[in-house]
This record gives C-alpha cells, sequence and structure tokens, in this order.
C-alpha cells in the first residue's frame, strides 16, 4: 500500500484512524432490517398481504356498493330512460354465485346487514344470505336511481 497515492484526507484517515469521510457510510443490510428473513420469504410474505388484502376487498360490501354504483353510472342513460326497470339486473350481477363468497360477504359484513335478517322466509341458509345481500344492494341502487331523478 503505497499512502502516497492517497488524497491527503484519505492518507490522513489511513494513518490517523480518524473520521474525515469521503465516502457515504454503507447502509445497513437489508437482512439487518428484515430481522434475517431471506427476499424469498419476504416477497412470499409481502405477496400473503395483497392476497389477504384484496380478499377483503372483494368481501367488503363497500367496494361492493363502489362497484355496484359505478356500473349504474356506466348505464346511467339506460336506466333512466326505463325508469329503473333493469336496477335488479345490476344488483343480481353485484353478488357472487358461489356461496363461499357470498357467506364471506355476510361474515364480514353482518353489522350492516342484521337488521334485514327477519324479512325474509328462505327455504336453506345460502338463499337466505343472498336475500339479505340483495336486499341491502337493492336499497342502494333505488337511493342511486332516488338520487338521479332529483
Amino acid at each position: 500500500m503505497n499512502i502516497l497515492e492517497y488524497s491527503p484526507k484519505k492518507a490522513f484517515n489511513a494513518l490517523f484512524s480518524f473520521g474525515f469521510l469521503e465516502k457515504e457510510p454503507e447502509p445497513p443490510k437489508r437482512t439487518d432490517i428484515l430481522n434475517g428473513y431471506s427476499e424469498t420469504q419476504i416477497k412470499m410474505f409481502a405477496r400473503k398481504e395483497l392476497e389477504r388484502r384484496e380478499e377483503e376487498k372483494n368481501y367488503s360490501m363497500f367496494h361492493i356498493e363502489k362497484s355496484l354504483i359505478e356500473d349504474l353510472e356506466d348505464h346511467k342513460e339506460e336506466i333512466l330512460k326505463s325508469d329503473g326497470d333493469y336496477l335488479h339486473e345490476f344488483v343480481d350481477s353485484s353478488i357472487s354465485v358461489y356461496y363461499y363468497d357470498q357467506v364471506m360477504i355476510f361474515a364480514k359484513n353482518s353489522a350492516d346487514l342484521w337488521h334485514l335478517e327477519d324479512e325474509f322466509d328462505a327455504k336453506d341458509v345460502n338463499q337466505y344470505i343472498v336475500n339479505i345481500i340483495y336486499q341491502h344492494l337493492s336499497e342502494v341502487a333505488h337511493e342511486w336511481l332516488e338520487k338521479q331523478n332529483n
């Protein structure tokens, strides 16, 4: 090591080990920050969290209502011309045909839907759940229609 090849600051630092830093300190290694998880594990955790959030969003009544209203807005002219005769079709298409999805929607939103529980007489639990979800979304669609007509 020839000390004469270094700049004066580097030579001084090399001789006396003082802290005149010419370069940025190295950032901590990712494994220090991420508690020893590998990059693959971190990606897996992130993917699972994104999937969980997406699933939660799919079963959120807020997102289902928002999607219904977006569909109604997209077909606003047709709906208004028919005086809302086709609202039930939009409500129907907003409800998943899969039993698991229907149960999850009801379970995740039961606080919003329990007040409707005595209104229906259904042949089985799944039909009961669909009726409750349908009634709620139908109310949302009719409220939207009333706002459009005013």
